[in-house]
């Protein structure tokens, strides 16, 4: 995908250090780059004034990008989460192959989907991701059959023949209906590539259908055809599960051989020639690659063809050799595709090689990941075929690639979390360049780095958070970012705005954080200057509600423990002015009321020092608290002394 389309540049022949290009990446799949075209003076100045110094952002085309095959990335993060936490005691390799197989099965599912939106859309929007993800399959299945499954005595012809059957096969849907809808012989003038058919199911070992074929020719009943149709009912098929060992078998088989070869020299064929090449084709003793190449489309649906005409017990490692023989008549070696590459490397069970090519793959490291996962579960990676895959990197790489995408940074940090070297580092980095777009995303990074121990970035986030809610005037949302990263000198700080913002509206404005810091409990305790805000908060809540009595205590308490910002004294002390002038009864004792004093005289004497400022209307507030100050002494004093004269209250002396 490409974020801007760039401009061509032209660059002259000749080498001109004025005239080049020069990028740097941007992000994880992306370059930054800024192409120019200048000339300069002597003295090192620019002279050209329509210099262009655009920077063009170009973004490598990967799974990230496209909405078809997103689904496959979340499919596949539920298969290797599952990977690895297979339970102990289990049938490990039972259920590697259950996991490669759903592996496979979201490929094929994403394939399909795709064919069908171009089917709609009647485009080929779709034609390279399918191209790519088929490729995949192809490498995939190979790997799973041989590689993953376990494979008894290494003689893997028949797991071949299921592969290529799946991915090479072209007459499968026209045998199939053939078969079905001819009712009579004569299948070899209807259709014209008849024989191709009948070639077709034969080297893919199709033998049934093959003599299904024979019996539909309109010939059918002829010496030739008959004798054919028996040779074929008759082959030799090796499995390690028919109690044969490989010695009688390769002497039945030398022996099927001889007979079809008589045969063919007693000239039984000789006037059928389509016929004759089937009968060439399963008698010779070595590949008659000549005769395989028009009806094989690729070289492995040739290798695999070969061998089940000519040695059905090859082992795992005479596959390289045999591979190499097909290739040798598809043109070129040089000329072979990544998949070939790939495909080569497996068959010759060289794993880091095919690791190695599977991560060119313009799938952003996707299949590499997975298939590897599966693969180091087997314990290969710890064999000289697997000697040299770095597993955590490449599971470290895609994990930054999934961070590196908004829709994806949750799938990533699943796999970041199986990298023990440098996993939780590259976390935190991710973590922290995700942009926070709204409120739920940063507290969705907030609940993760949480998650894993990542306490720095929970500060970070909210701190940028807070300082948003506090740049729009949000002291209650940005008090919650606060309380929710345990920040007690975010707390503090904000909690200071509380204060000095309700001392400024001379406390005739509600408090603003009440909501926040109600049923908080042990949270207000990160900052002491939040403790005293919330203390304070159950100050009003109880003056409001009634426990009139519980807040004069409160709030006496408050001013004793000195606790409040010195610029809040006379907040305090003027909400004490109506507990003082309740006077039946008095709310405050005469120790109350000194306690109440003695702040009153040292914020008194701080002002007139300059040590606060001047709050504002201090002078009329302080005389109507030294009248209210004076009153309710008075009040208390009379009343003490009453209390201690009543009768009840004598000492006798006997």
């Amino acid at each position: 995908m490409v974020k801007e389309y760039v401009p061509t540049l032209q660059v002259p022949k000749h080498s001109d250090r004025n005239v080049g290009l020069t990028f740097k990446w941007a992000g994880h799949t992306g370059l930054a780059v800024h192409g120019f075209k200048n000339s300069r003076t002597e003295d090192g100045q620019v002279s050209d004034p329509n210099a262009d110094d655009s920077v063009h952002f170009v973004c490598e085309g990967t799974i990230l990008y496209d909405p078809e095959i997103r689904k496959l990335i979340n499919e596949s993060n539920a298969t290797f989460i599952a990977s690895r936490t297979i339970p102990r005691g289990a049938d490990v390799r039972k259920r590697i192959l259950e996991l490669s197989r759903e592996h496979r099965s979201s490929i094929r599912q994403c394939i399909e989907n795709m064919q069908t939106k171009m089917k709609q859309k009647n485009n080929n929007m779709y034609e390279n991701w399918v191209g790519v993800l088929d490729n995949i399959d192809h490498i995939w299945h190979v790997c799973e059959l041989l590689h993953l499954d376990v494979i008894p005595g290494d003689i893997v012809l028949s797991k071949l023949l299921e592969w290529t059957r799946l991915h090479s096969s072209d007459y499968d849907l026209m045998v199939s209906e053939v078969i079905t809808h001819s009712h009579t012989r004569g299948a070899d003038i209807r259709y014209p590539n008849y024989w191709d058919m009948v070639i077709g199911s034969l080297i893919e070992g199709r033998f049934e259908a093959c003599r299904a074929l024979l019996r539909l020719h309109s010939e059918a009943e002829s010496n030739a055809l008959c004798e054919a149709e028996m040779l074929l009912r008759t082959i030799p098929l090796y499995s390690v599960y028919s109690g044969i060992s490989v010695p009688e078998f390769t002497a039945r088989w030398r022996g099927w051989k001889s007979t079809v070869r008589a045969k063919i020299d007693s000239g039984l064929f000789t006037s059928r020639p389509q016929l004759l090449k089937v009968m060439t084709l399963i008698g010779g003793e070595e590949p008659l690659y000549e005769l395989l190449k028009p009806h094989c489309s690729t070289w492995y649906q040739m290798m695999t063809a070969s061998l089940l005409l000519t040695e059905q017990t090859a082992k795992i490692h005479d596959l390289s050799y045999h591979a190499g023989q097909c290739i040798a008549h598809y043109g070129d070696p040089s000329s072979l595709k990544l998949l070939d590459h790939t495909l080569l490397a497996l068959l010759d069970s060289n794993i880091s090689a095919a690791i190695k090519k599977l991560q060119l793959t313009s799938d952003g490291g996707w299949c590499a990941v997975h298939l590897t996962n599966l693969l180091s579960l087997t314990g290969i990676l710890s064999t000289p075929q697997g000697k040299g895959v770095d597993f955590e990197a490449m599971v470290l790489e895609y994990g930054q690639l999934l961070m590196s995408s908004q829709s994806f940074w949750q799938v990533g940090l699943t796999y970041l979390e199986h990298c023990r070297t440098s996993g939780l580092e590259v976390m935190r980095v991710s973590l922290m360049e995700l942009p926070l777009s709204s409120e739920d995303v940063a507290l969705r990074i907030v609940s993760a780095a949480k998650d894993y121990g990542l306490d720095d970035v929970v500060k970070s986030v909210c701190k940028i958070m807070g300082h948003q809610k506090l740049e729009r005037e949000n002291l209650a949302g940005a008090l919650t970012w606060a309380l929710l990263s345990n920040d007690s000198e975010m707390a503090g700080n904000i909690a200071d705005k509380f204060l000095r913002s309700y001392a400024r509206g001379c406390s005739e404005v509600e408090i603003g954080c009440a909501s926040v810091l109600e049923n908080l409990g042990q949270s207000t305790l990160i900052s002491p200057r939040l403790t005293f805000l919330a203390k304070y908060c159950e100050f009003h809540s109880l003056y409001e509600n009634g426990g009139v009595k519980e807040a004069a205590e409160l709030l006496v308490r408050l001013l004793e423990s000195k606790v409040s910002p010195k610029y809040f004294w006379l907040t305090l002390l003027s909400d004490a002015l109506p507990l003082l002038e309740h006077s039946n009864p008095p709310l405050l004792s005469h120790d109350d009321t000194m306690i109440i004093l003695a702040c009153l005289e040292e914020l008194m004497m701080d002002v007139a020092d300059n040590i606060i400022e001047l709050p504002p209307q201090f002078s009329k507030r302080t005389e109507n608290l030294r009248i209210a100050i004076a009153r309710n002494l008075a009040t208390t004093i009379l009343r003490e002394s009453a209390f201690l004269s009543a009768p009840h209250n004598t000492i006798k002396c006997d």
